[in-house]
């Protein structure tokens, strides 16, 4: 994905941060000129109007063209691992691991080698309730980019020798997730807080690895990726090439199994004490869902409580929660939005020794889940919230897609923008007082000797 990135912003040129999401512009600035006097160019980055098509089966089909000699196509299937049961656990993982194989028509060395003389770029990720297959092309290669990814959705052949070649990249990605990363502490947040449905794990469980099979590959992909689950959104692409290139999604069965409602739970502690010098801690509450009114409200709130430094290696003292560590530790806010129910929280780094900030964290969090936010915390949240969605076209091209797949809402990226934008301070003090009334949870891994549990927070 990086190397995506830098090919769009070399081409692209960095998003101006404005209502209009998707307007890029170049900006000269001469050694001689103040800066607060820089001019910016007015020649703005040509998009046409987004255009919307469904099939007959309920695929969504979105498309804005562009100047961009790259096209860019995402192909979002509304199913991921809260869709799993016990017994196929880990298969969303290896759909997405297996992805770009040998299809019925093409070998994996034909899928390859095409696509890697074209200069295409594949790759696919997944969540609980989603995953994603991309593709970035030159206009040139449009026909070959837009087979691959259909073929790899409608007609993948699933051979038992590609499944094996992915158990090494599975166990070693569930391996540093599920024992390392900060996702993982994220991770697992989400299963304490929601138990079953979304508290299904992010990862394979390393005792499924090599054991998932064809079979249950198969069944999955037959249940769950269907017609109105699947949404495509391509950007720098025409509309009517889009629709004639992923004209065999429309062959797909229009409707599969049910989604079991999410529900949480919350009032949980997971600690997992280790002889490392660090500590990492996860403190969340209920967050919304995409399809709530206030989920854009929850997402600035997030915000408040912790954000990225503005340089690289500064203290992040300018946000609530990291500037109760006194420069302790670290802390930045999240909000897992999915499909019916969100998750709000906290995550709070620091040395062993500095443990016990982490009770400072948490009263920093009460006050702003009481209400506690100025106007100088909602404005600079704001600004941040939106500089984060429109820094990438691929997050904001997966953004639309999951509002369409997930909240069954058409947005596209000018109009999430300006969501953003439209979120008063009343709203995320509304929103932090209805996450304050829904139970908390921790999460806390490392040397936890110094580190407060739940009920003395």
């Amino acid at each position: 994905h990086a190397h995506i990135m830098a090919l769009l912003f070399r081409v692209l040129g960095r998003s101006s941060v404005t209502a209009s999401a998707r307007r890029c512009y170049a900006v000269s600035l001469p050694q001689d000129v103040p800066m607060n006097s820089v001019v910016v160019d007015p020649k703005p980055y040509q998009l046409s109007a987004v255009q919307s098509t469904t099939l007959a089966n309920g695929v969504t089909v979105i498309s804005q063209d562009s100047s961009s000699p790259i096209s860019q196509v995402s192909l979002v299937v509304g199913a991921g691992t809260r869709h799993e049961t016990s017994s196929n656990a880990g298969v969303v993982h290896y759909l997405r691991d297996s992805a770009f194989q040998s299809t019925k028509s093409h070998t994996n060395v034909e899928v390859t080698r095409e696509n890697e003389n074209a200069g295409t770029k594949l790759s696919a990720w997944h969540q609980r309730d989603f995953v994603s297959f991309n593709a970035s092309f030159l206009r040139g290669a449009t026909a070959l980019g837009l087979q691959t990814l259909v073929e790899n959705v409608v007609e993948p052949a699933l051979f038992p020798w590609e499944l094996k070649a992915s158990n090494d990249r599975v166990k070693y990605w569930a391996q540093h997730i599920l024992n390392s990363s900060t996702i993982g502490l994220v991770d697992c947040a989400v299963k304490a807080a929601f138990r079953d449905t979304l508290g299904k794990g992010l990862v394979c469980p390393l005792d499924k690895v090599g054991k998932v099979t064809v079979d249950q590959l198969s069944s999955f992909t037959s249940n769950y990726f269907v017609g109105n689950r699947i949404v495509v959104v391509g950007t720098g692409i025409d509309h009517q090439t889009l629709l004639d290139g992923v004209t065999a999604l429309g062959n797909l069965a229009p409707n599969g199994a049910a989604t079991k409602a999410a529900k949480y739970s919350g009032n949980a502690e997971v600690r997992h004490d280790t002889c490392s010098g660090n500590v990492q801690a996860v403190l969340a509450f209920q967050g919304a869902g995409r399809s709530d009114k206030d989920a854009f409200a929850f997402d600035v709130l997030a915000k408040v409580l912790g954000t990225h430094p503005a340089a690289t290696w500064s203290p992040n003292s300018y946000s609530r929660v990291g500037h109760a560590l006194k420069g302790q530790g670290q802390a930045k806010g999240f909000h897992l939005k999915l499909s019916d129910v969100g998750l709000l929280g906290v995550v709070v780094k620091c040395a062993a020794e500095n443990g016990a900030v982490v009770g400072d964290g948490a009263a920093a969090l009460q006050a702003v889940l009481k209400g506690d936010v100025s106007d100088a915390d909602f404005k600079r949240a704001k600004n941040h919230a939106v500089v984060d969605f429109l820094e990438s076209p691929l997050y904001m091209q997966h953004e639309e897609a999951a509002q369409q797949v997930l909240a069954k809402k058409k947005m596209d990226s000018n109009e999430i923008a300006a969501a953003l934008e439209a979120v008063t301070l009343n709203d995320v003090v509304s929103a932090a007082k209805k996450a304050a009334a829904s139970k908390p949870v921790l999460v806390a891994r490392g040397n936890l000797d110094n580190v407060p549990y739940l009920d003395s927070l």
